[in-house]
């Protein structure tokens, strides 16, 4: 084979794994649900946040780098996803509905301390006050959508529904973060292949959504 046809052959090779590559929808992206991406930039610049908002409050537990960034690639992905479904759902939020969940919340829970409120949601649920309002929006849809898909709150059903939502619409996370579980909406471990012998980093916090007093 001459040389040119050995270039020819690397380059054609080289360029369908550009392209397939390209097909997964993932380049530069650390998550995309329903061809919606978050991308890579988006998510450091959070873990940023949280890990400086973190490192300000006095006695906090230290958050590690990667553990921040799983737990961010996964509030993401699942904001997408509840995002499709309210959109199925025909599910609207306002912004007074998101103001007063936020201000019920400062005010029932942490005595109208907002700054007492930003600092456990650094650093017990992992969310920078850089995306509490976003936090606050997420919650509001996740109530209306569980209020009209089973009013009785099972969770069973519930599950099902974001299960089968994901795989219709269609849910891929960065290999570097983890695998997408869309049994239990959550993200799970790196795929082996992509694994370090290195010990397993902490397990993420799951974030638990805000809510007023009752």
């Amino acid at each position: 084979m001459t040389s040119t046809r050995v270039r020819a052959v690397a380059l054609a090779a080289l360029a369908s794994l550009l392209l397939a590559g390209c097909a997964s929808g993932l380049a530069g992206s650390a998550t995309v649900v329903g061809g919606v991406a978050v991308s890579d930039r988006e998510v450091a610049a959070s873990v940023d946040d949280l890990l400086a908002q973190v490192a300000g409050v006095e006695g906090a537990q230290p958050i590690d780098e990667e553990t921040a960034t799983r737990v961010t690639v996964e509030r993401y992905t699942r904001e997408l996803l509840f995002a499709q479904a309210a959109a199925r759902e025909g599910i609207t939020v306002t912004q007074a509905e998101v103001d007063d969940i936020v201000a019920q919340t400062v005010e029932g829970q942490f005595a109208g301390d907002r700054a007492a409120f930003e600092a456990a949601l650094a650093t017990q649920q992992a969310v920078p006050s850089s995306e509490i309002e976003a936090f606050a929006r997420d919650f509001v849809v996740r109530t209306k959508i569980v209020e009209k898909i089973s009013p009785s709150g099972d969770t069973e059903v519930i599950s099902r529904y974001l299960a089968d939502l994901a795989d219709q619409v269609g849910v891929e996370v960065s290999p570097r973060f983890g695998t997408w579980d869309s049994a239990n909406v959550s993200l799970g471990p790196v795929p082996d292949d992509l694994s370090s012998p290195a010990p397993l980093a902490p397990q993420p916090v799951r974030p638990a959504p805000i809510a007023p007093a009752g």
